[in-house]
């Protein structure tokens, strides 16, 4: 895949982060935060700057992401605390997988 080709990028991004079905304002919604998503597929620093600092932040320039940073709104505390909550659902082997 060639740097000048963002159309193949945002597709080879598409399928290896298992996203589906396109947002009619462009994107793709934010997966599962269970088992069944690919979230646990990411280390914790990874995880924390998307809310910290926007899903646009982490994706592919030509990937367009919703998420909103919440550098303003949440302290690096909570988004850690909500991070904890998050994985406390996983399975033990899924957690085990991330750690």
């Amino acid at each position: 895949m060639n740097i000048g080709e963002p159309e193949a990028a945002v597709k080879a991004y598409v399928a290896r982060h298992h996203l589906s079905v396109p947002l009619l304002t462009g994107g793709y919604p934010a997966p599962p935060h269970d088992e069944t998503g690919h979230t646990w597929h990411h280390p914790d620093a990874f995880l924390f700057r998307i809310p910290k600092h926007g899903g646009q932040a982490s994706a592919p320039r030509d990937f367009r992401r919703h998420i909103p940073p919440f550098k303003e709104v949440l302290t690096d505390e909570e988004i850690w605390a909500i991070l904890a909550y998050i994985k406390s659902r996983w399975p033990a082997a899924v957690r085990a997988k991330q750690e």
